[in-house]
């Protein structure tokens, strides 16, 4: 995730967030880190169209670490 002042402070105490989210097919689309009153992390996207042109409903995916690499906050759901 890019701008975040000072990642190592972020991965400790995330919370919400804003952001762009590319998917592997190179579409991107607007994204939301939540954070539940009990600490859990999950990522929210809105509904989006594939490059291939399948329509992809609204999804909140778990995640399952937030860390830092290379000096940049990265987010792994699953």
């Amino acid at each position: 995730m890019d701008g975040v002042k000072e990642p190592e402070g972020y991965v400790a105490e995330p919370e919400p967030l804003a952001l762009d989210v590319q998917f592997s097919d190179g579409v991107g689309v607007e994204g939301e880190v939540v954070v539940a009153k009990g600490g859990e992390v999950a990522l929210r996207v809105g509904g989006y169209v594939t490059r291939a042109g399948k329509e992809m409903p609204e999804r909140v995916w778990g995640v399952r670490e937030v860390r830092v690499v290379g000096g940049e906050v990265e987010v792994v759901v699953g």
